[in-house]
């Protein structure tokens, strides 16, 4: 840490309106590493601190060095009058991250033999929740490490959280895999190597790269972006502690659940095929400018659907258990269809990192290294279905269509699109949490990532990769996340997280073709 404090250089760093607009969440993960050889010392023979498994002082010292390379993380989070946020850097007041390590007198082989269940986890393990919050001294961290040293050396498990504020999830991967790299390389006794990539900080590298001119939005994004109204000019407006302690107390009185399930690649296959040959998908509302889609469907597509519609048909039971599915449920919607002047829709919000589709027109690629921008840059894009459709059976051509829908609206999300999203969203800077505020208060709705390419299970430390990666138990109502891809498991196809409203969950865990085609985890 004293290397750290003496070469760290302060800066401010400006946040973008897409950071301010991610800032509502966390991202955070729980890491399983068992040790294979217990017995065994490292290859490094200075010093017998390298003689346990992951030796702690390694993984602290090398924590610090990437810090170095992520001053950011350090940094304390500031929003002014405007909205605007930026991160001070101030190596005379450096908010250093919280680096815990604690012992369990639990053995990694009880968390194996319940597949990695939450409910074998030490107590304690996660040190902040979903939501950035301030601790006891009234401060957000910008990083926060949890390290559990297993029974026997058996193993750890490490908990690592940072908030949206200031990375994305390609920015969150890209520091815990830096950190993995050089503390195996220390493990190793090997010089510390240069960054494969350059980490890029500077908000202004985005908008360099986005075209000219943007292209108009469909009407269901540009609404997810706009409708938040005085509610989300409210949210906006706080302090970010007072804005992170709303929405943890507002989490609360949800009660929510989280399970894991997970699907084949052959069932996936067996859905396209099916997908292909019934689907009657037509462009809907609100992608007029669609034509039928032909393109074969992807994995993240049809992932995508079936959540949608497992997800559309929980939120359907919980509300006939409520209003019953009489003419009293049947009013209700006519009455809401007749105020918003559209038919109730189910809405699919599905994050889009539009990296792949931008070309940063200032770097010539093949003179200089390849650049990590670790900002945010992910955006939403909603895809809205009707809700006799989400609410036909999963095995159905149904599900074809609502596949095709997302597949119609991935091939909008270029270049173009990203441009004019970044555009809506700067000219109300003041309504930032438009995104946040329209998912929370829209019923009919599910958010959906997908995080199966982030690299998190190359992250191997000195002593081997994860041998499980999971999020929190819970993270917020209607979320659903496609989880890393597991290297070590011998079944192929993903991993699929679903947090929801108790009630919610309780619908999808009753819904009988859900199950015929997924497996639960836990």
């Amino acid at each position: 840490m004293d290397e750290f404090v003496r070469n760290v250089k302060s800066q401010v760093i400006p946040l973008s309106t897409l950071d301010m607009a991610s800032s509502f969440v966390n991202i955070q993960f729980y890491y399983y590493y068992k040790n294979n050889k217990p017995a065994s010392s490292s290859q490094c023979k200075k010093g017998s601190s390298n003689s346990t498994f992951m030796p702690s002082d390694l993984l602290y010292a090398s924590f610090y060095k990437a810090l170095l390379e992520f001053p950011i993380l350090a940094g304390h989070l500031v929003q002014k009058e405007d909205c605007s946020g930026t991160v001070v850097v101030d190596k005379h007041n450096l908010n250093l991250p919280e680096f815990g390590i604690s012992y369990s007198s639990v053995d990694f082989a009880d968390l194996e033999a319940t597949r990695f269940s939450w409910s074998a986890l030490p107590d304690g393990v996660a040190s902040v929740g979903a939501f950035p919050t301030a601790n006891s001294n009234g401060v957000i961290k910008l990083l926060n490490v949890h390290i559990v040293r297993l029974k026997s050396n058996s193993g750890l498990v490490m908990f690592v959280s940072m908030p949206h504020y200031v990375v994305d999830g390609i920015g969150y991967s890209a520091f815990v895999c830096r950190w993995a790299e050089l503390s195996k390389q220390m493990h190793q006794c090997v010089p510390a190597s240069k960054p494969a990539e350059k980490f890029v900080f500077d908000r202004r590298y985005i908008e360099q790269s986005l075209p000219a001119s943007g292209k108009e939005l469909d009407s269901a994004t540009y609404c997810t972006y706009t409708a938040g109204g005085y509610l989300s000019s409210w949210v906006s407006w706080l302090s970010p502690q007072s804005r992170g302690k709303i929405y943890e107390n507002f989490s609360s009185l949800v009660g929510l659940a989280g399970h894991v399930f997970h699907i084949s690649q052959t069932r996936l296959e067996m859905i396209r095929q099916q997908s292909v040959a019934s689907s009657d998908y037509n462009a809907n509302d609100d992608n007029k400018s669609n034509q039928k889609a032909t393109q074969r469907l992807s994995d993240n597509d049809i992932i995508t659907a079936l959540v949608s519609m497992v997800v559309a048909q929980g939120v359907k039971s919980n509300i006939e258990s409520t209003t019953g599915k009489g003419a009293f449920r049947k009013t209700v919607d006519w009455f809401v269809s007749w105020l918003s002047g559209k038919q109730v829709r189910f809405s699919t919000m599905f994050v889009v990192d539009p990296r792949p589709r931008l070309e940063h027109r200032s770097q010539d690629r093949l003179q200089r290294p390849s650049t990590c921008y670790t900002g945010n840059i992910v955006l939403i894009r909603t895809v809205n279905n009707p809700l006799e459709l989400v609410h036909a059976e999963l095995d159905s051509s149904a599900l074809g269509d609502v596949a095709h829908s997302i597949r119609a609206a991935v091939n909008n999300c270029d270049a173009y699109f990203a441009k004019q999203v970044v555009d809506t969203i700067n000219k109300r800077p003041s309504e930032f949490a438009g995104g946040a505020v329209s998912g929370c208060t829209n019923m009919q709705r599910v958010v959906v990532t997908n995080q199966s390419r982030f690299p998190l299970y190359d992250a191997d430390f000195g002593s081997g990769t994860p041998m499980w990666i999971s999020p929190l138990e819970t993270f917020y109502d209607k979320f659903a996340s496609i989880l890393p891809q597991n290297p070590h498991s011998s079944k192929k196809g993903y991993d699929i997280f679903i947090s929801a409203d108790k009630r919610i969950m309780a619908g999808i865990l009753c819904n009988k073709t859900w199950h015929e085609l997924v497996d639960m985890v836990y």
